[in-house]
């Protein structure tokens, strides 16, 4: 239940920002992720970016990575949403650089494959997480669009870093316990957004 009402929340947000009266655009992007206890990964995600005041937008996200501890006996499956602030600078007419961060909620799955641990037992709890970002991001095809109302289309790359714990979400050397994960870590996403 709570699951549902945070998506619903968040496909609230996504439906409804992009009727504010501020330029707005959403993307698609790939991602990569590399965890300090688990393994490197790579996945994809949607974004929503509405600037409410002159060099300020908000930035909401949903990601998915399909297994975050690579272990050949567990898995963890996380989509991230993030909410986040981001302030821009203008380095040219076309191009921006920016940066800031925010909150992630992860709404995690688990599923592991020991005969000696109970069934379902690495099913670890949503957990709350914290990311920065740093990007780049140029403005493409404003004159061609213009007559679509569309303000451009613009590839952005980025430098992440996400903070997350997880309890009893990674499986001890020897097979018999449960230990936490430490996910924190360094990533990169690069994609295009579509601006009007």
């Amino acid at each position: 239940m709570k699951r549902i009402a945070i998506l619903a929340a968040f496909g609230a947000a996504m439906t409804l920002a992009p009727l504010a009266q501020a330029d707005h655009g959403w993307g698609l992007f790939g991602t990569y992720w590399n965890t300090k206890d688990g393994q490197d990964e790579w996945g994809g995600g949607f974004r929503l970016a509405v600037d409410f005041i002159p060099h300020v937008f908000v930035d909401l996200r949903v990601s998915y990575f399909d297994d975050l501890i690579g272990s050949s006996v567990a898995k963890i499956e996380d989509i991230p949403i993030d909410i986040g602030i981001m302030g821009t600078k203008d380095l040219t007419d076309s191009v921006d650089f920016y940066g800031g961060g925010g909150l992630s909620i992860h709404l995690l799955d688990g599923h592991e494959s020991i005969p000696e641990l109970p069934r379902e037992t690495i099913n670890p709890d949503d957990e709350l997480g914290m990311y920065f970002v740093l990007g780049i991001e140029s403005l493409f095809l404003a004159e061609e669009l213009a007559k679509y109302h569309v303000k451009g289309v613009t590839l952005f790359a980025e430098a992440t870093y996400r903070f997350l714990t997880v309890d009893n979400a990674a499986v001890s050397t020897d097979g018999a316990r449960l230990e936490d994960a430490d996910l924190d870590g360094l990533g990169f996403n690069l994609g295009f957004t579509i601006r009007w």
